[in-house]
């Protein structure tokens, strides 16, 4: 009795030591929350100008976030949660704000601080190394130097206006104009000058603007005279100067001002009247250009009142610019359109037609120091002499791919964007895998490394190449790199994903440092310093000293503890001659005796982005949080789906065919409790395959295309556009590349709701009711689709939601749903209440 009694007490304290080492498993949202609450992803977010110095930034699950001090010279470290807006004035001194509104500038080697209260904003001039402060009181200002000194507080300030190009800040205080020159830290006053809405300094003259009825007053003063010479100007015919012409208001060279105009517009129509045999935009807004010369009194550029829908993109920081009519394209949504184009040059002074046509950016790019314009057409790059119009093809073997592989080479967009050098004529080109220097001169190409042999996509470092213009009518401009100079460059394994980063000289490549994971932020301010990160690996710094990368900071990827191991496996297939990837990630606490269920996730070819690390969570706004099913005992798949041209998605069927039927041969994966998930065009992947296919015991499908011929003849409604949706199925990620009227057959074979019938197991179909990008229309036609044929299927429909859901209580909604569908179809657990009256007869 006493020994069955111990014995009793014995296996007593083995389940209860039992219960202590078990993992808790969550099964309420807060239970799920409390558990992934310390988990974070790392990213960097900015560094000193000489790297001695890094803040990282922690991201957590539920949108917490916390910065991070990191001293690459003494490995040191210091959290900043509570403060945000963090930049760099110097080497060693951090501005940023806090909670109260109190900006800091810190000076990291004596750790004094600079503190001033009630500031809402702040801007930062690096080139003049002045920073601009903006209380609360809207009416002030101050200008400190990088550290914190006061060089300016400005106080009563009326009419502030920031020209970030001149850097001078032009404001007035009571009836008097001032202007202080950030560059040159000097403060200038004009007195007696009219009342005026807007003030322009140029070397020699003061120049004012005042709006009065339809006409603009132009006042002029020249700085060595006090007379104040006044003209009129009057707005071209037809057209007028709107009522915010001042916040659109640009000038260059000091004389010529670029107006934003609006077309008079007599009409009165009770009814909105488009036309087939015309460009009809509905809610896009056209701008209109002038330019007026206040130096000669008159328009260099009037708009065209018989053009309202041209386009006008300048190319440089002075007079050129590009000018197409968007009017000439009828059929208004094909993607990177083919319009005959003018490069406008000096302000409007002369025009010159060029050969190139396509009114994508990426396609062409005018080198305003040789007066040259490269441009993509067929697959290849070509050079245009504009002096003299002689046209050349680069000389590039016929092997090497130059246009962007995506949507099958439908979109007629090269790999990149050209890069020019500070050596004249001489441009970087990249092709599907390389880069190469081209010679427009001696029309000489030279690969400069040589990832094609082992399909290594090797691109330039990743420091903006170009930056955006400043002004409503630029385009993109770039920054130059010197090739005399070593180049860096990453490297990219399309077989593996591994990368390498690597150093230019003289036309050679060495590898410098090599990673498993992603290298990603890399810097060559005298110091090579760089980043990786991969799956469930935070983020890493190292720095490269001479042949070797040494470790500077690693993020744990956790406020407290250390995540636990997962396993990962990148797996090859191929169909009908592509090579494609998928990521299959193994759940938490794998055991190979044990058989799990499986989320398979599609959308095209996304197994690239999942090389990135992830951490837990229900907030996503597409409602799958891929880590959240590997906690919770499931197997993820994510794979690469191949596409032909004009085939039905024949080619996307089968490559899921035979993915899967090499995957179910895995012995711990349930091969009759895998479940499919799809967003967007992956809901659209999601549906067609559960129509064409018996594979998966279930699907979860948002915002899907279900009706291809419909989409293609609905209103696109995003980027404030309203127009047929032709593209997206001719030349984009149907890739039909024909109308719907030359094949009716293939719409209709590509299209899931025309297979609902053939759909035999459970869906659960969500949407947003504010949905512009697949109209709300498609999810819910599909419902009454498989309703009307008696198939089961649950509708969750997001009211005030989009494309995504962004408000976090649908976020948290909608991926749980998704999980307990999950857990009820693929693990056989209890069925959720709201579940329960699909099961019904």
């Amino acid at each position: 009795m006493m020994v069955t009694r111990i014995i009793l007490q014995i296996l007593l304290l083995f389940f209860v030591l039992l219960g202590q080492l078990s993992p808790v498993i969550a099964q309420t949202i807060k239970e799920f929350s409390d558990s992934y609450k310390a988990y974070h992803r790392t990213s960097l977010h900015t560094q000193s100008p000489n790297l001695d110095w890094v803040v990282v930034r922690h991201v957590y699950g539920e949108e917490k976030v916390e910065y991070e001090l990191v001293s690459l010279l003494k490995n040191t470290t210091r959290l900043l949660s509570e403060a945000s807006l963090f930049t760099f004035t110097t080497d060693s001194v951090l501005v940023y704000q806090l909670p109260n509104q109190e900006v800091v500038f810190e000076n990291l080697n004596t750790q004094k601080k600079k503190k001033f209260e009630g500031i809402v904003n702040f801007i930062h001039f690096p080139s003049n190394h002045m920073v601009i402060l903006k209380p609360i009181d809207q009416s002030e200002m101050i200008i400190t130097n990088a550290n914190g000194l006061v060089n300016h507080h400005l106080k009563h300030l009326k009419n502030t206006r920031i020209d970030f190009t001149s850097q001078k800040i032009y404001f007035r205080i009571d009836a008097v104009w001032n202007v202080l020159d950030l560059k040159q830290n000097r403060m200038s006053q004009l007195i007696n000058f009219p009342a005026i809405d807007w003030l322009h300094e140029s070397n020699s003259e003061w120049i004012g603007l005042k709006k009065e009825n339809d006409k603009l007053r132009l006042f002029q003063q020249e700085k060595d005279s006090q007379k104040i010479n006044e003209s009129i100007i009057i707005p071209p015919i037809q057209f007028l100067f709107t009522e915010d012409y001042v916040t659109n208001l640009e000038i260059r060279e000091g004389r010529y001002i670029l107006f934003k105009l609006a077309l008079e517009n007599n009409k009165n129509q009770l009814a909105e009247i488009s036309y087939t045999n015309q460009y009809n935009p509905k809610a896009f807004s056209f701008l209109q250009l002038g330019i007026y010369d206040v130096k000669e009194k008159k328009w260099t550029w009037e708009p065209d009142k018989k053009k309202p829908y041209q386009t006008q993109k300048f190319l440089t920081k002075g007079g050129d610019f590009m000018l197409y009519d968007n009017a000439l394209n009828v059929v208004d949504t094909l993607t990177n359109v083919r319009l005959p184009m003018q490069l406008v040059k000096n302000y409007g002074a002369y025009q010159v037609p060029i050969a190139n046509q396509y009114e994508k950016d990426n396609n062409y790019y005018y080198d305003i120091n040789t007066d040259y314009i490269l441009y993509f057409e067929g697959g290849r790059w070509k050079s245009e002499n504009l002096s003299t119009h002689e046209i050349k093809e680069a000389p590039f073997e016929s092997n090497v791919q130059l246009s962007d592989g995506k949507y099958n080479k439908l979109a007629d967009l090269p790999k990149d964007r050209i890069t020019p050098t500070f050596q004249k004529g001489i441009f970087i080109v990249k092709s599907e895998y390389d880069l190469y220097s081209w010679d427009i001169f001696k029309n000489k190409v030279q690969l400069l490394t040589n990832g094609a042999a082992d399909h290594i996509n090797y691109e330039l470092k990743a420091q903006p190449l170009w930056i955006l213009g400043e002004s409503l009518w630029g385009g993109i401009f770039h920054r130059p790199i010197d090739l005399k100079k070593p180049l860096l460059v990453r490297g990219i394994s399309m077989k593996d994903y591994t990368t390498r980063l690597g150093v230019i000289s003289g036309n050679k490549l060495k590898i410098i440092a090599q990673s498993d994971f992603t290298i990603k932020d890399f810097k060559d301010s005298k110091r090579v310093v760089y980043t990786t990160s991969g799956y469930n690996e935070p983020l890493k710094i190292y720095e490269v000293k001479g042949n070797k990368s040494y470790l500077k900071y690693a993020s744990k990827g956790m406020k407290t503890g250390s995540r636990p191991l997962l396993k990962k496996k990148l797996l090859h297939y191929t169909v009908d001659g592509q090579e494609l990837n998928a990521y299959l990630f193994y759940p938490i606490e794998y055991d190979s005796t044990k058989i799990y269920p499986m989320v398979v996730r599609v959308y095209e070819k996304f197994s690239y982005d999942f090389r990135e690390d992830d951490i837990p969570h229900l907030m996503d706004g597409t409602g799958f949080n891929y880590m959240h099913y590997l906690h919770n005992g499931y197997f993820v798949l994510q794979p690469d789906l191949a596409y032909k041209v004009n085939d039905s998605q024949k080619t996307a069927i089968k490559s899921i065919e035979n993915l899967m039927s090499n995957i179910k041969s895995i012995p711990q994966i349930d091969s009759k409790h895998i479940g499919l998930i799809g967003h967007s065009f992956g809901g659209y992947e999601a549906a067609l395959f559960m129509g064409t296919t018996n594979l998966f015991e279930t699907a979860i499908v948002g915002v899907p295309i279900i009706d291809i011929p419909r989409k293609y003849l609905s209103e696109f409604k995003i980027f404030n556009e309203n127009h047929a949706d032709y593209a997206r199925e001719e030349r984009q990620q149907t890739r039909m590349n024909s109308s719907l009227f030359d094949n009716w057959q293939g719409y209709l074979e590509a299209s899931p709701i025309y297979h609902v019938k053939k759909v035999q197991k459970p869906l659960l179909l969500w949407g947003g009711s504010l949905d512009g990008n697949v109209l709300p229309d498609q999810v819910r036609s599909y419902f009454y689709g498989l309703k009307r044929v008696h198939k089961k299927a649950v509708y969750l429909n997001y009211l005030d939601e989009g494309h995504s859901i962004s408000k976090k209580e649908n976020r948290l909604d909608l991926n749980y749903k998704i999980w307990q569908w999950m857990e009820y179809f693929l693990k056989g657990n209890s069925a959720a209440d709201w579940i329960k009256p699909l099961l019904e007869n």
